[in-house]
């Protein structure tokens, strides 16, 4: 009886940690997946001010050289 009842427990504990390891896999995709949509929109957002700001500039340095002309 007492090597059935540890073999139950050991079942037991097993498909505990193995409920708890697919637990701690779906939430190491939704932070890897949060990451990488966060890192997107971060290069996105820089991208886009680098655009404005080289916009900018190349419209200064024209003004400049026409003015210069």
């Amino acid at each position: 009886m007492t090597k059935v009842s540890s073999f139950i427990l050991c079942l037991i504990i097993v498909g505990y940690y193995s409920s708890q390891n697919k637990k701690n896999q779906k939430l190491k995709n939704t932070r890897n997946q949060l990451a990488y949509e966060y890192s997107v929109k971060t290069n996105n957002l820089n991208n886009k001010l680098i655009y404005e700001y080289n916009l900018k500039d190349n419209n200064s340095n024209n003004k400049l050289l026409y003015q210069y002309k």
